[in-house]
C-alpha cells in the first residue's frame, strides 16, 4: 500500500542518517566530523529530527479533515526543506568561524519555507510539461498546504513575506550575497 510505502521510505533514509552517525563516530569521516557534529549528525538536519519528522507531519495531516494551524504548516515546511536548505549555509558559516550562523540560520529556514510555499502554489497554476508532475495532487490528497490553510492570494502573500525575510537577512550580512539574493529571487519566481 501507499501508506506502507512511504513509512518503509522514510525508515530507509532514517537508517541512512544511523549509518553516517555512525561512520562520523568512527572517524571514518574525518573530513566531516568537525563540521556534522556542529550542525547535528543525530538526524537534525535530514534524518528523524529534520527532513524525516517534516515528511512525517506531512503525511500525518495528508487526507484528513480535522483543523490545523499555522503552527502545525510551518513545523512541516522547516523541518521538511528548511533544515536541507539551513545545512549548505550553515556549513559555510561554521567554516567561516561560525561568522553570521544565526543569521545564515534563519535564511536557510525561511529559504526552506519559501520554496514549499511556492511548491504549494505551483501545486494550483503550474501546468505538467512545465513542472514534470501532475498539478492539483495537493488538493486532491487534501494535503496541509499554504493554499488550504490562507487560499492561493494568501499563499501568495505569505510567499512575498518570507522572500523579504531573506532578503533583509542577506542585507545585513557584509560580503557579497548577490548569489544568494538570486537564489531567493529564482525560488519566488519559479514555475517549474
Amino acid at each position: 500500500s501507499k501508506e506502507n510505502w512511504n513509512k518503509a521510505v522514510m525508515a530507509a533514509a532514517a537508517l541512512n542518517g544511523v549509518t553516517r552517525n555512525q561512520l562520523v563516530a568512527l572517524g571514518t569521516l574525518d573530513a566531516l566530523s568537525n563540521i556534522l557534529p556542529t550542525i547535528g549528525t543525530d538526524g537534525a538536519v535530514a534524518g528523524i529530527q529534520g527532513m524525516i519528522a517534516g515528511q512525517s507531519a506531512d503525511l500525518y495531516y495528508s487526507g484528513t479533515e480535522q483543523e490545523v494551524s499555522e503552527e502545525e504548516l510551518r513545523y512541516i515546511y522547516e523541518h521538511k526543506t528548511g533544515k536541507l536548505l539551513l545545512a549548505p549555509v550553515a556549513i559555510a558559516s561554521i567554516l567561516s568561524g561560525n561568522r553570521y550562523y544565526f543569521e545564515f540560520e534563519r535564511f536557510g529556514k525561511s529559504l526552506g519555507s519559501l520554496f514549499q510555499i511556492t511548491d504549494d502554489i505551483l501545486d494550483v497554476t503550474g501546468d505538467f510539461k512545465t513542472l514534470g508532475k501532475t498539478v492539483g495532487k495537493d488538493k486532491k490528497e487534501n494535503k496541509l498546504t499554504c493554499i488550504r490553510l490562507y487560499g492561493l492570494d494568501g499563499a501568495k502573500v505569505q510567499a512575498d513575506m518570507y522572500a523579504e525575510n531573506c532578503y533583509a537577512v542577506l542585507d545585513g550580512i557584509e560580503g557579497n550575497t548577490v548569489f544568494l539574493s538570486d537564489l531567493v529571487t529564482y525560488v519566488r519566481n519559479r514555475r517549474g
